[in-house]
Protein backbone atom coordinates (compact mmCIF):
# COMPACT_ATOMS: atom_id res chain seq x y z
CA UNK A 1 0.00 0.00 0.00
CA UNK A 2 2.71 2.35 0.81
CA UNK A 3 4.29 1.63 -2.25
CA UNK A 4 2.05 2.48 -4.26
CA UNK A 5 1.12 5.56 -2.61
CA UNK A 6 4.56 6.62 -3.07
CA UNK A 7 4.42 5.51 -7.08
CA UNK A 8 1.24 7.81 -7.43
CA UNK A 9 3.42 10.75 -5.34
CA UNK A 10 6.22 10.43 -7.88
CA UNK A 11 3.98 10.31 -10.78
CA UNK A 12 2.02 13.14 -10.05
CA UNK A 13 5.26 15.20 -9.44
CA UNK A 14 6.72 14.59 -12.11
CA UNK A 15 3.53 15.99 -14.02
CA UNK A 16 2.79 18.24 -12.29
CA UNK A 17 6.56 19.38 -13.25
CA UNK A 18 6.46 18.86 -17.07
CA UNK A 19 3.36 21.02 -17.18
CA UNK A 20 4.76 23.54 -14.78
CA UNK A 21 8.05 24.44 -17.68
CA UNK A 22 7.83 26.45 -20.26
CA UNK A 23 8.98 25.99 -23.59
CA UNK A 24 11.88 28.40 -25.60
CA UNK A 25 11.13 29.50 -29.29
CA UNK A 26 14.21 29.69 -31.23
CA UNK A 27 14.07 32.30 -33.25
CA UNK A 28 16.35 34.81 -35.70
CA UNK A 29 16.12 37.38 -37.58
CA UNK A 30 17.03 37.59 -41.63
CA UNK A 31 16.87 40.04 -44.60
CA UNK A 32 17.46 43.77 -45.05
CA UNK A 33 15.20 46.48 -45.08
CA UNK A 34 15.29 46.29 -48.91
CA UNK A 35 14.17 43.43 -49.28
CA UNK A 36 11.82 42.82 -46.01
CA UNK A 37 12.62 41.61 -42.25
CA UNK A 38 12.02 37.95 -41.87
CA UNK A 39 11.58 36.37 -38.12
CA UNK A 40 12.93 32.62 -39.17
CA UNK A 41 12.03 29.71 -36.42
CA UNK A 42 13.66 26.36 -36.18
CA UNK A 43 10.58 24.55 -37.40
CA UNK A 44 6.90 25.53 -37.87
CA UNK A 45 5.06 26.75 -34.61
CA UNK A 46 1.39 27.77 -33.45
CA UNK A 47 1.51 31.70 -33.32
CA UNK A 48 -0.41 33.60 -30.79
CA UNK A 49 1.23 36.72 -30.62
CA UNK A 50 3.95 38.34 -31.77
CA UNK A 51 5.67 42.18 -31.48
CA UNK A 52 8.33 44.51 -32.36
CA UNK A 53 9.39 46.99 -30.33
CA UNK A 54 11.94 49.78 -30.84
CA UNK A 55 14.36 51.17 -27.93
CA UNK A 56 14.56 54.54 -27.91
CA UNK A 57 16.52 56.10 -24.57
CA UNK A 58 14.83 54.78 -21.71
CA UNK A 59 11.80 53.70 -23.21
CA UNK A 60 10.91 50.71 -25.23
CA UNK A 61 7.65 51.32 -28.48
CA UNK A 62 5.74 48.91 -30.06
CA UNK A 63 6.34 48.94 -34.12
CA UNK A 64 4.23 46.45 -35.28
CA UNK A 65 1.58 43.61 -33.14
CA UNK A 66 0.12 40.85 -34.13
CA UNK A 67 -2.49 38.48 -32.72
CA UNK A 68 -4.18 35.12 -34.33
CA UNK A 69 -3.88 31.90 -34.98
CA UNK A 70 -1.71 30.66 -37.51
CA UNK A 71 1.04 27.61 -38.07
CA UNK A 72 3.98 29.47 -39.50
CA UNK A 73 7.82 28.87 -40.25
CA UNK A 74 8.23 32.47 -40.63
CA UNK A 75 6.62 35.85 -40.24
CA UNK A 76 7.85 39.14 -42.77
CA UNK A 77 8.05 42.46 -40.44
CA UNK A 78 4.52 44.04 -41.63
CA UNK A 79 2.44 40.97 -42.96
CA UNK A 80 0.21 39.24 -40.32
CA UNK A 81 0.11 35.77 -41.70
CA UNK A 82 -3.69 35.56 -40.96
CA UNK A 83 -4.51 39.16 -41.26
CA UNK A 84 -4.85 40.09 -37.57
CA UNK A 85 -2.59 43.24 -36.94
CA UNK A 86 -3.24 44.88 -33.97
CA UNK A 87 -0.86 47.55 -34.39
CA UNK A 88 -0.08 48.89 -38.25
CA UNK A 89 4.11 48.92 -38.67
CA UNK A 90 6.25 51.32 -38.76
CA UNK A 91 9.00 51.48 -40.50
CA UNK A 92 11.86 49.86 -39.42
CA UNK A 93 15.50 51.78 -39.90
CA UNK A 94 19.14 51.62 -39.89
CA UNK A 95 20.83 52.23 -36.36
CA UNK A 96 17.86 51.55 -33.86
CA UNK A 97 17.96 48.64 -31.16
CA UNK A 98 14.46 46.38 -31.66
CA UNK A 99 12.90 43.45 -29.87
CA UNK A 100 10.94 40.61 -31.62
CA UNK A 101 8.64 39.03 -29.32
CA UNK A 102 6.85 35.74 -30.10
CA UNK A 103 4.11 33.85 -27.83
CA UNK A 104 2.86 30.53 -29.26
CA UNK A 105 0.10 28.52 -28.15
CA UNK A 106 0.41 25.90 -25.69
CA UNK A 107 1.40 22.92 -27.51
CA UNK A 108 -0.23 20.48 -25.10
CA UNK A 109 -1.23 21.48 -21.32
CA UNK A 110 0.67 23.99 -19.89
CA UNK A 111 1.69 27.82 -20.41
CA UNK A 112 2.58 28.67 -23.95
CA UNK A 113 6.10 28.98 -25.35
CA UNK A 114 8.36 32.02 -26.22
CA UNK A 115 10.68 33.35 -27.72
CA UNK A 116 12.93 36.43 -28.60
CA UNK A 117 15.88 38.24 -30.88
CA UNK A 118 17.31 41.37 -29.97
CA UNK A 119 18.39 43.14 -33.13
CA UNK A 120 20.10 46.51 -34.58
CA UNK A 121 19.97 47.19 -38.36
CA UNK A 122 23.78 47.94 -39.91
CA UNK A 123 24.06 50.99 -42.18
CA UNK A 124 24.08 48.72 -45.12
CA UNK A 125 20.19 47.74 -44.27
CA UNK A 126 20.94 44.45 -42.73
CA UNK A 127 19.61 43.05 -38.96
CA UNK A 128 22.29 42.17 -36.94
CA UNK A 129 21.68 40.44 -33.58
CA UNK A 130 23.12 41.47 -30.18
CA UNK A 131 23.17 39.88 -27.23
CA UNK A 132 21.97 42.66 -25.08
CA UNK A 133 21.31 46.40 -25.77
CA UNK A 134 24.91 47.41 -24.74
CA UNK A 135 25.89 44.92 -27.42
CA UNK A 136 23.84 46.50 -30.24
CA UNK A 137 25.03 50.01 -29.04
CA UNK A 138 28.00 49.21 -30.26
CA UNK A 139 27.37 47.90 -32.98
CA UNK A 140 25.15 50.91 -34.23
CA UNK A 141 26.94 53.81 -36.49
CA UNK A 142 28.23 56.78 -34.17
CA UNK A 143 27.19 60.25 -35.42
Amino acid sequence: MTFSVIRVCILVSVCLLLVSCSCLVPVSVAGSLQDGIRFVFDERVSLAHARVSVFQSDSETTTWEIRGKAKVGVIHYGVSPDKSTVTAPVALKAGKTYLFTVQTTSPFVGPPCSGAVLFTIDTAGHPVECRNLEACARLQPRG
